[in-house]
């Protein structure tokens, strides 16, 4: 079976692909502060759990968007964290405290 992206997700691979480019022309910088000041930049710009519900900071979009996150965001060498993405947040949102949540989760 092959499954086609949407119009909607070819859309959103352009668009993060223009932004990676845009936000780390010279390739990813050397050094962990510097790294992580492109992390929380990503985070600021609203992209990184944009599959995650909007109460918890992400823009709503489903699990097919967010694979289209990961995928240009390996393409482009950002120094994205995959596993807190897909399993601590997660696990934070369904069996977290609320105290946990508002602490841990944007």
């Amino acid at each position: 079976m092959h499954l086609a992206p949407t119009e909607g997700q070819l859309r959103l691979r352009a668009e993060l692909r223009a932004y990676f480019k845009n936000l780390l022309p010279d390739g990813v910088p050397e050094g962990l502060e510097a790294q992580r000041a492109v992390l929380r930049r990503i985070g600021a710009d609203g992209l990184l759990g944009l599959g995650w519900p909007v109460e918890y900071g992400g823009q709503g979009r489903g699990a097919d968007e967010q694979f289209v996150f990961f995928d240009e965001a390996y393409r482009a060498g950002a120094p994205v964290s995959m596993v807190t993405l897909n399993t601590v947040g997660p696990t934070l949102m369904k069996y977290g405290t609320p105290e946990q949540k508002d602490y841990f989760l944007p």
